[in-house]
């Protein structure tokens, strides 16, 4: 009987009819990997994972989170502004039917041109609200830059959203000042507690 290692098996051991090997006993078994060193390794990197890697990690999300808490309202705001702006400028059917959604732009001019020049027939030569002017009864087409102004028309939304906007950023200089104020006049008291104490030490040096 010879000594066998671990993870080894002798070639007299294996019935070669059905490639199974014979109950063999070993004498011997030794381990490939012995000492206290892996052990140490491997607690020494559980240890430095835990205590340092993991503190590292949330002291630097803490650090992102506070440095962007101030501006995450603003991005929000923003983002929230660009998402309506977006939906706003887009047609309103999708990929596959936008076609009809053209044909019933290339018919809404001479539309409008049709029934504009008729009105100002009827109504005479003034100017109209949407840019254009009446000539001898005749209906001037709207310029490129009329068009311009009136496709880039703030709506009511727009108007109510940069309304709010702006007394957020009211507000927030109020309160800059009113911190101003606040530190102007603890100032003040310290001042004024100073010039008090320093009258009480002349009072008291003459008594």
């Amino acid at each position: 009987d010879s000594t066998v290692k671990c993870g080894t098996y002798p070639t007299d051991s294996i019935d070669k009819y059905t490639n199974q090997t014979v109950n063999v006993c070993f004498e011997e078994r030794v381990c490939p990997v012995g000492g206290v060193w892996p052990y140490l390794f491997s607690i020494q990197y559980f240890i430095f994972l835990k205590l340092v890697l993991m503190t590292l990690l949330y002291a630097l999300f803490a650090a992102t989170a506070s440095r962007l808490q101030t501006e995450t309202d603003n991005i929000w705001k923003y983002q929230r502004y660009i998402l309506v702006v977006d939906f706003a400028h887009r047609l309103p059917l999708p990929a596959p039917l936008n076609a009809f959604y053209y044909v019933y732009l290339v018919l809404k001019w001479p539309y409008r041109w049709v029934t504009c020049y008729y009105c100002c027939r009827r109504g005479g030569g003034t100017d109209t609200t949407d840019g254009r002017r009446h000539r001898n009864n005749v209906m001037l087409p709207m310029s490129d830059q009329s068009d311009k102004y009136c496709e880039n028309r703030l709506t009511e939304e727009d108007y109510n959203f940069w309304r709010h906007l702006a007394r957020e950023y009211y507000r927030k200089e109020e309160l800059k000042g009113e911190e101003a104020n606040i530190a102007k006049k603890e100032w003040e008291a310290v001042q004024t507690i100073t010039e008090e104490i320093e009258h009480e030490k002349k009072v008291l040096r003459q008594l």
